[in-house]
């Protein structure tokens, strides 16, 4: 069974806060790969890995095992995506509740197969 999957509340602020300081740190990655390599980890299930290459940012807002711990029952019954596909990116020096800094909101519309 196949259904559209929209977390953009959550899914927002996650890749907001990770791609603030590491993933465009990186001139040659734009904010959508930068997206997609995190979401990788966390799709695959290895939020350690997704927890450690977030910004510190996202870091100070939530600890590594509550990551995993809330991540999980989350993320895991939605199942494998299936089709990802790049909606919008949005580059700013502002987000709300957030210090100055650089910032992209990066939305996908994703399709995932629930087991």
């Amino acid at each position: 069974m196949s259904r559209n999957v929209l977390g953009i509340g959550l899914a927002t602020l996650m890749l907001s806060a990770c791609l603030s300081s590491n993933a465009l740190a990186q001139p040659q990655m734009t904010p959508d790969a930068a997206a997609r390599q995190w979401l990788f980890y966390v799709d695959g299930g290895d939020y350690v890995k997704g927890w450690e290459r977030a910004g510190d940012l996202f870091k100070g807002q939530i600890a590594e095992r509550d990551f995993q711990s809330k991540s999980a029952p989350v993320r895991e019954p939605l199942g494998a995506i299936m089709l990802r596909r790049l909606m919008d990116v949005k580059l700013s020096s502002t987000m709300a509740g957030l210090p100055d800094g650089k910032y992209a909101v990066v939305q996908f519309n994703s399709r995932a197969h629930t087991q």
